[in-house]
């Protein structure tokens, strides 16, 4: 059915995507990862992995389609830009990353982005979080980490003493223990209105 289609595909993208963090695979662009992940869900479906680059220039292109804002965000990011020096850290293969931010226009707010496939670490490793913290020039107190994922962007930037605002944007997102973000809002406004105050 197209729903256990979807779910063996999220599974074997989870399972490829551990493994790209964890350094035991590599792939030179999205192009070529995207096809090795249709290649096992289709072989886990029991069928031929032929169509595997097919499926995944189709994959790319619908979901070039889709890029797309949080309507919160424009404004938001217009508010923090003037007070804040701004940089997006980002898990991905870099082209990827990259097209998404150039689709998006992320760059009027970030003078730099930071892409785990670029720099050699993923969130929740510490590198990745030290390198945006020397292209920004402040040190890890002086920080705020701004994310929706409690293991990689949460834990990972507590562990260096970086502030942490959890945006828990999504229903199915839920506290886990022993992860205490400083601040919590289910959107942008509600954060951007608290860091007016403290500012």
């Amino acid at each position: 059915t197209p729903e256990r289609l979807q779910e063996l595909f999220v599974s074997t993208y989870r399972v490829l995507e551990a493994q790209i963090e964890s350094g035991e695979l590599d792939f030179p662009n999205q192009l070529s990862f995207r096809q090795r992940t249709w290649e096992d869900t289709l072989q886990t479906c029991g069928l031929s992995a032929a169509l595997g680059e097919e499926l995944a220039h189709v994959y790319l292109a619908e979901r070039r389609k889709r890029y797309s804002l949080y309507e919160d965000v424009p404004a938001a990011l217009d508010a923090l830009a003037p007070h804040f020096r701004l940089v997006l850290v980002t898990n991905g293969l870099g082209d990827l990353q990259r097209e998404k931010v150039t689709a998006v226009q992320l760059e009027r707010w970030f003078p730099h982005v930071v892409v785990s496939g670029e720099v050699g670490s993923w969130k929740p490793d510490a590198g990745i979080f030290q390198h945006a913290l020397k292209l920004a020039g402040v040190e890890s107190g002086e920080a705020l980490m701004i994310g929706d994922n409690l293991h990689r962007d949460v834990a990972g930037a507590s562990a260096l003493g970086i502030g942490t605002a959890w945006i828990r944007r999504y229903p199915h997102l839920t506290p886990v223990e022993g992860i205490r973000p400083d601040f919590e809002a289910e959107g942008l406004p509600e954060l951007v209105a608290h860091l007016s105050q403290i500012r």
